[in-house]
């Protein structure tokens, strides 16, 4: 079953009838995150801070395919003190397909199977099979566009009784959106800013703009590239401080990398001035220089050599017994290897 985009919260929030199986994937870590957590509340009734009492078997998608009868075994195998049970499935490809197939075949009543995933193409088996199956869903998770931030920010301001004017409004959506828990982030901070009078000018947005996590995330990036470790390292710490996990880090910078990469095409016909300045999303003027730097000292090949790191570090990130902090550093140093290197 395919829920349609606009209902897909309301869904996590408030389906009646649990379907046997739910698959959420997608490119927003962050979004991924946030609609597991409110599909896993709602399947068990219970508030997020009874959520360590709950009866959930987590399992990595490899080990499910080394020993397919686990999933049977789990989800028919409920606990005395609780008479419901969700298997998480983490990592799921399409060679899953055969035994979830099988299992929707008899499933039980009293179980959720709840698969997570990143980006699966239309032409995905599991995709599909998720799309078409009556007693399963399909959840997809893109990154937030201007009007689904826009949404988040009226909610959040109208609850809290913010005064913000449209342009300062629109001004403060165009630097988010990379990551929902990221966005989520920076606009409980902004509300934060607003402080006894509740209202935000524009020169709060900009003034804040300028030391948010978001931006700190661009001068982790701009350091990391310019082969400055011990600095990087210091941006990284002051990061994670503010709870931005290692994956949400390796995706943005994934993301700019993408754009630096359409920057190299545009600038191939234009000079390069004229490509940042008219690129979209608009480059924040302070980083200008920065990314012309890049363009400048940045082959085409060592930028793909990074994103083959990036891509990597996060498929560690998600390893059983992983370390995402000491992965992050340690793709951070490789990347500042790889853009030294002559």
């Amino acid at each position: 079953m395919k829920i349609n985009n606009f209902k897909i919260d309301d869904y996590c929030k408030n389906f009646d009838k649990h379907p046997f199986a739910v698959l959420v994937y997608g490119v927003d870590y962050g979004l991924i995150n946030e609609r597991t957590k409110l599909l896993i509340h709602n399947f068990f009734k219970v508030e997020e801070s009874q959520a360590s009492k709950l009866n959930i078997f987590d399992i990595e998608t490899n080990n499910l395919l080394n020993n397919p009868e686990n999933l049977e075994i789990e989800a028919k195998s409920l606990s005395l003190l609780n008479d419901k049970k969700l298997i998480k499935i983490r990592n799921a490809n399409d060679k899953l397909i055969d035994i979830i197939t099988n299992y929707l075949l008899n499933p039980e009543n009293s179980s959720l199977v709840l698969l997570t995933a990143d980006n699966l193409s239309p032409r995905s088996k599991l995709r599909t099979f998720f799309e078409r199956h009556s007693t399963a869903v399909s959840i997809p998770c893109y990154m937030d566009d201007k009007n689904t931030i826009l949404d988040l920010i009226n909610k959040k301001f109208i609850k809290e009784n913010i005064k913000i004017d449209k342009d300062t409004k629109e001004l403060f959506a165009s630097y988010l959106g990379e990551d929902r828990q990221v966005t989520l982030s920076e606009i409980e901070k902004a509300i934060l800013l607003s402080g006894n009078n509740k209202t935000l000018t524009n020169n709060d947005i900009l003034s804040y703009i300028e030391d948010s996590s978001a931006t700190n995330i661009d001068e982790l990036y701009d350091c990391t590239l310019s082969g400055d470790v011990e600095r990087s390292f210091s941006i990284l710490f002051r990061i994670q401080s503010q709870g931005t996990n290692a994956i949400s880090i390796i995706r943005l910078f994934i993301r700019q990398l993408q754009n630096l990469l359409a920057l190299k095409t545009l600038s191939q016909d234009n000079n390069i001035d004229f490509a940042i300045n008219s690129f979209k999303p608009p480059i924040f003027f302070k980083r200008k220089q920065n990314i012309k730097k890049q363009l400048l000292s940045l082959t085409e090949n060592k930028i793909e050599k990074i994103l083959n790191l990036l891509s990597s570090a996060e498929v560690y990130c998600k390893s059983a017994k992983a370390s995402p902090n000491l992965i992050i550093k340690q793709t951070i140093l490789t990347m500042s290897i790889i853009a030294r290197a002559q």
